[in-house]
């Protein structure tokens, strides 16, 4: 292959895998906004995250941009150039702007119980104190210390990629499911991993001379130690998610999710009971309350507008003239406009007196 043409190759497939990889940020963002919630994502994820596209974000835009470090690499390199692309830059900024977002709907959506565990705050906290050390270093040697305080970024990006992944793997195997948490963006996570390692092989066998230097796969590692541990630390871990998604927890339900399914149809009863009384019996059947009502004798009753109070005297009124006798215990009447059946009941009409009941009445209701 000539150099104009593994130029273009490589410029393809660094394109090609930060699309891939910035794409795989925006499935969970999409299934977080439609759900309103964030049930089932780790924010131990989402902080080791936010804090590694910080650290890489800075590491690339360093070896990019800044000259001091780029003459102190090729200074300690034997003049060789850092294998930093453009295509890099663009992905860390990118990247940290997406994680970003997901940190803001975390905020949003996130219950009282979502919360930091002690070991992600341990991890902060041990960041922020060595970052502390490393500062201190580079006032001290600017020359010197300032591609070592990149360096440093670049690891905790690494350490970061190693660990985030952790809780979503101990969340997943401890409820036996994947559900609420986006598969789509490891199979990219895996196609932009793929392309990344393929670009960095590249650049540093195009670095050496085609293959001319028998060392040039170590100058993929030292050219951009963090972009190599990178894609490997990636491929490794979407198998074993591929794994849990694919084989072993295949379409299962996350109890936490249940859970606040049943909590909500036990509020939904609940607030129909205060509402309608305690004669409400409520019946639940997944997120539905099923309500069904008795209503006690004597009670005062208004249907379609009409009201009656059943007669408390059980004498039997004299009938008005032109009119056949009520039984004892009165009788529902209800309008054509009545809301529950819209139906017409006709009074019952009983001259016996040995045949008169009480008459209950049933409302079942959704």
């Amino acid at each position: 292959m000539d150099k104009a043409g593994s130029e273009i190759l490589s410029i393809s497939l660094g394109w090609a895998y930060f699309a891939a990889w910035s794409i795989s940020f925006y499935p969970q963002l999409i299934l977080n906004y439609q759900r309103k919630s964030v049930e089932g994502l780790s924010l131990d994820f989402i902080a080791y995250n936010f804090l590694g596209f910080t650290c890489y974000g800075c590491y690339t835009l360093a070896f990019y941009f800044w000259p001091a470090v780029q003459d102190e690499f090729k200074r300690r390199n034997d003049g060789r150039e850092n294998l930093v692309a453009p295509n890099d830059v663009f992905f860390a900024v990118h990247a940290w702007l997406l994680t970003l977002a997901t940190g803001i709907q975390v905020l949003q959506y996130r219950k009282r119980r979502h919360r930091l565990s002690p070991f992600a705050r341990t991890v902060l906290l041990g960041f922020a104190a060595s970052l502390a050390v490393m500062l201190g270093w580079t006032i001290q040697e600017p020359k010197s210390g300032l591609l070592d305080l990149v360096y440093f970024l670049g690891t905790w990006k690494l350490l970061m990629s190693l660990i985030k992944y952790l809780p979503q793997l101990w969340i997943n195997a401890r409820d036996k499911s994947t559900e609420g948490w986006s598969i789509h963006n490891i199979v990219l996570d895996s196609t932009g991993g793929t392309l990344s390692l393929m670009q960095l092989l590249l650049d540093a066998w195009r670095s050496s001379g085609g293959g001319g230097d028998p060392d040039w796969l170590w100058h993929a590692v030292y050219g951009n130690a963090a972009k190599l541990g990178l894609s490997l630390l990636s491929l490794g871990f979407d198998v074993l998610f591929m794994g849990q998604h694919f084989v072993l927890y295949r379409n299962n339900p996350r109890p936490t999710l249940n859970r606040e399914v049943s909590s909500q149809s036990q509020q939904l009863a609940g607030e129909s009971e205060s509402l309608l009384g305690s004669g409400t019996t409520p019946i639940v059947y997944g997120s539905t309350a099923h309500i069904t009502v008795t209503i006690p004798s004597p009670v005062l009753l208004s249907v379609g507008g009409v009201e009656r109070d059943p007669d408390p005297d059980p004498t039997p009124r004299p009938p008005k003239h032109g009119q056949p006798p009520q039984s004892a215990r009165g009788s529902l009447l209800r309008r054509h406009d009545d809301p529950i059946g819209r139906q017409e009941r006709d009074d019952e009409v009983s001259n016996d007196a040995d045949d008169d009941q009480d008459e209950v009445v049933r409302l079942d209701g959704p």
